[in-house]
């Protein structure tokens, strides 16, 4: 089997790593390439063949596409921007079973649909016709009836994300521009419960929402995560939106998306 890597696997890979390591924000071109050619190495030590796929076009292709990730003016916001407020908004609504579950896992399996069957990973307009329409052709689709009932609720469960997301957009005159991330939880160092009685606030447009931190945040006792699912939700803002200003209720849209989604 051979790899075959583009310039935008590389740039996405190699920025997370300098992320990670130093939180630097910046890599010049010839960085990236030294990058992939040690990547290309060290997956022909472990007996896999790898071909770096770099020209100039490719390179001009991905400032053009994907510069809206690194200008903050125009780039996509998170609705929440960690997993200590993911727990604080979603998890205020259900603190697990199976509500929880079934929520999580049509935002996954949504995910995943926007990374196999999309080129831009962005819930708009023209996605929703396009996933109406492969329900209606599955419909009638002769094939095995358990495969095509897995296939079908798959599709009802994408939907109800999709159409959660555009009624919202509607209600708040922004664009339908989504954007759903699966993200690996992390495990943390801490392991004093006392801290898990400390309250932190989270800014919301009612005023802060504050929760215990032993309610919300699962790495303070370091032990294994309990769950996989969990994700982060991009939007694209207003054109003319203050910039230290959220122009939707962060809590409002987990709220509408839970109740769209699970009931």
């Amino acid at each position: 089997m051979c790899f075959y890597i583009g310039i935008e696997d590389l740039a996405a890979n190699a920025m997370i790593e300098m992320l990670k390591k130093g939180g630097r924000r910046f890599l010049t071109y010839n960085e990236i390439e030294m990058y992939g050619a040690e990547v290309v190495q060290i997956l022909k030590e472990n007996g896999e063949k790898a071909v770096l796929i770099l020209s100039r076009e490719n390179t001009d292709a991905l400032f053009r596409n994907y510069s809206e990730f690194f200008e903050r003016r125009i780039r996509r916001h998170p609705v929440w921007k960690s997993e200590a407020e993911y727990k604080a908004f979603v998890l205020d609504m259900a603190s697990g079973g199976s509500l929880l579950e079934k929520f999580e896992q049509a935002m996954s399996v949504t995910a995943k649909y926007l990374i196999k069957s999309t080129d831009s990973w962005v819930i708009h307009g023209f996605l929703i016709a396009k996933l109406e329409k492969e329900k209606d052709i599955l419909n009638t689709t002769d094939m095995d009836p358990e495969t095509k009932r897995v296939q079908l609720e798959n599709k009802e469960m994408i939907l109800k994300v999709v159409h959660s997301l555009e009624g919202y957009a509607k209600e708040k005159g922004i664009s339908c521009n989504f954007v759903i991330l699966m993200a690996s939880q992390f495990n943390s160092g801490f392991g004093k419960p006392d801290f898990s009685a400390t309250n932190i606030a989270f800014r919301t447009k009612d005023g802060e929402k504050v929760a215990a931190v032993g309610k919300i945040v699962s790495a303070i006792e370091a032990k294994e995560r309990d769950r996989d699912n969990f994700f982060y939700l991009f939007y694209k803002r207003k054109d003319n939106a203050n910039l230290d200003n959220d122009d939707i209720d962060n809590q409002e849209i987990c709220k509408k998306l839970f109740k769209d989604v699970v009931f």
